[in-house]
């Protein structure tokens, strides 16, 4: 009888490359929902489901990357939940930290520090994380909750969403090169999702750019190109 044995390294590898494509995929997806901007209690939490959960790969991919590359091992299962759980802000602030201890280790510096630089100054992303991390805690069983309880949780996907569209309306930056790159006449409720579509893609672009230049160490570099959002539509 043959006994197969899987090479360690390689199983470890295969496993990266799947899990930074499904990540991807889900972030792909919910800019192909966005084309359709939420406008309803539906409409929002499809978009939410693949965003929270494909940011929370990316970062929980990142800092156990960092942790291979750092300590030689990943960070363990019970470490991961009982130091994160789906805190998305603190895995965003753990990660970009990360980014800025071991900057020196990338093979171009400056270009993963531009796109840290960028995120760090987006409001617009830190609204995203913000509301991803409240549906991932509180907003993903909202209705079910309801249902349960007989009381309206606060955390509703439609909330998120409008307060996430304030926080594109409150940046006049961004709303001027909106207007600037407008094709036609100013639609707000699309624009405001193409707003939110790009600081989508400056995101996982920063965290893309320091796998790619090293940052996360070898293994991170080794699928750095699996972790792409596609062309915008």
């Amino acid at each position: 009888r043959v006994r197969w044995v899987i090479n360690p390294r390689l199983s470890r590898g295969v496993t990266l490359a799947v899990e930074t494509e499904n990540a991807a995929k889900l972030i792909n997806t919910a800019i192909g929902l966005l084309s359709a901007p939420p406008s309803g209690p539906v409409d929002a939490d499809p978009v939410f489901a693949c965003l929270s959960l494909g940011m929370e790969k990316i970062l929980k991919l990142s800092i156990g990357l960092d942790g291979l590359a750092r300590t030689g091992r990943w960070p363990s299962k019970h470490t991961m939940r009982a130091t994160y759980g789906h805190q998305i802000e603190k895995l965003d602030g753990t990660a970009r930290q990360a980014i800025r201890d071991h900057a020196e280790d990338a093979s171009a510096k400056s270009y993963v520090l531009a796109a840290l630089a960028e995120c760090d100054a987006d409001p617009v992303i830190t609204s995203i994380l913000s509301a991803m991390q409240r549906y991932a805690v509180d907003g993903r069983f909202h209705n079910l909750d309801h249902l349960a309880t007989d009381q309206p949780g606060e955390s509703t996907p439609l909330q998120l969403w409008m307060e996430i569209q304030h926080a594109v309306l409150s940046n006049p930056a961004a709303m001027h090169q909106l207007h600037e790159e407008a094709d036609g006449p100013f639609r707000w409720p699309r624009t405001v999702t193409t707003a939110v579509e790009c600081s989508i893609r400056g995101w996982v672009e920063m965290y893309a750019r320091a796998w790619r230049q090293g940052v996360f160490g070898p293994d991170a570099r080794q699928v750095a190109a699996s972790l792409a959002v596609g062309p915008r539509s």
